[in-house]
């Protein structure tokens, strides 16, 4: 239950952070937006076992309030004078197994394209916490098996299309992939993946406000760097579970910055899993002649951080060099999508999502501190 408080209350941290990075002091000389969105789509079938579950196509309701960064600070001029928000998003599945989800989450547009005045191409990422009015429920729902928790992780990732119809309006359309999952806290963790098709508007407020600043910066090093971390995390390996098992994770990269907002990582990853230590014990039961083996992992990393202000996005490819037994729904190969936040220079907090292809492994809580030179 502690742990529970902890992870939320560090997710709250990291959006309360966004919305001071999104709004901060400035918000009544900048411009904003606020609009709807309406998304159409269906759910991935990453695996037959949720096949009874793809039935209908979602249906979403996203309503947004979007910062303009203008070049006040210097990172904003260096990604291209991106937009910074909050989303609150209500999907209907069609299906009363699942129910209903409504996710609250940060986001950056990043744009990609600009063609005029009139029309542009923006990348979007998100994250936040979704809510699931329906979840698994080993007496009442037990066939729903993927939204195992009424409170889930939330990411989000698309393409937006923005055109001009007015000096204040302008018509939406976006292509999204979005992603609810428990991390393995509570099985059964399959965790549903959506891709949509959306079209709405927005109102430009302030649009006078609207004038992208130059700024004159210093000369920029390359430097090279090594940063360490310690991870942990609580997750299941099978339904209703009397007691959780614990991930620590220990890990140190080197780095080097690429831009003033970009930097890449390599290095190696330690995990332990007290789930796979427990699978490796119930296979031994279920077989006599299977001999214990190390449930110690040992992973190959690289990865890109991409900074905004005190946050930034990190994102991450592995490879187990070292891995004895192979877990349930386990890969060799590994991913890590997360935020981090800088309180001071060297000093970092993350909460991070590892998983292997479509099935999360864990929510992993971070801490750790990067040198640079």
């Amino acid at each position: 239950m502690h742990f529970i408080l902890v992870r939320y209350t560090l997710l709250w941290f990291l959006m309360m952070a966004a919305i001071r990075c999104t709004f901060g002091q400035q918000v009544p000389s900048s411009p904003f937006e606020v609009g709807a969105q309406m998304d159409y789509g269906f759910i991935h079938e990453h695996t037959r076992k949720i096949a009874h579950l793809v039935t209908h196509y979602p249906r979403a309701l996203t309503i947004y309030a979007n910062k303009l960064h203008t070049g006040e600070s210097a990172w904003e001029e260096r990604l291209g004078y991106p937009k910074t928000g909050l989303a609150l998003t209500y999907f209907d599945y069609g299906n009363k197994l699942l129910g209903e989800t409504w996710a609250v989450t940060t986001n950056i547009f990043l744009p990609l394209v600009k063609r005029g005045k009139n029309y542009e191409v923006e990348m979007k990422m998100g994250t936040g916490i979704a809510y699931a009015t329906h979840p698994f429920d080993i007496d009442d729902n037990f066939r729903n098996t993927l939204l195992s928790n009424h409170w889930l992780f939330a990411i989000q990732a698309g393409l937006h299309f923005n055109y001009k119809l007015w000096e204040r309006i302008y018509l939406k359309s976006a292509l999204s992939l979005t992603h609810y999952s428990s991390a393995a806290f509570k099985q059964p963790n399959y965790g549903v993946n959506m891709v949509t098709a959306g079209i709405g508007a927005a109102y430009l407020f302030r649009a006078e406000e609207k004038v992208y600043r130059k700024t004159e910066l210093p000369p920029f090093s390359k430097r090279i760097g090594v940063e360490f971390s310690v991870s942990g995390s609580l997750i299941e390996t099978e339904v209703n579970q009397p007691e959780k098992h614990q991930v620590w994770g220990f890990s140190i990269y080197g780095t080097k910055r690429l831009s003033r907002g970009s930097r890449v990582n390599a290095g190696l990853d330690l995990s332990l899993n007290e789930g796979v230590r427990y699978q490796i014990q119930r296979k031994i039961l279920a077989d006599s002649t299977f001999e214990e083996v190390d449930y110690k992992r040992v992973g190959l990393v690289i990865g890109h951080e991409l900074t905004v202000g005190r946050l930034s996005l990190l994102t991450q490819l592995g490879y187990y060099v070292h891995r004895q037994f192979e877990a349930i729904a386990e890969q060799p190969l590994f991913q890590r999508y997360g935020l981090r936040y800088y309180p001071s220079g060297r000093l970092f907090t993350g909460l991070y999502l590892k998983s292997h292809g479509f099935t999360a492994e864990c929510a992993e809580l971070t801490i750790g501190y990067r040198w640079e030179r």
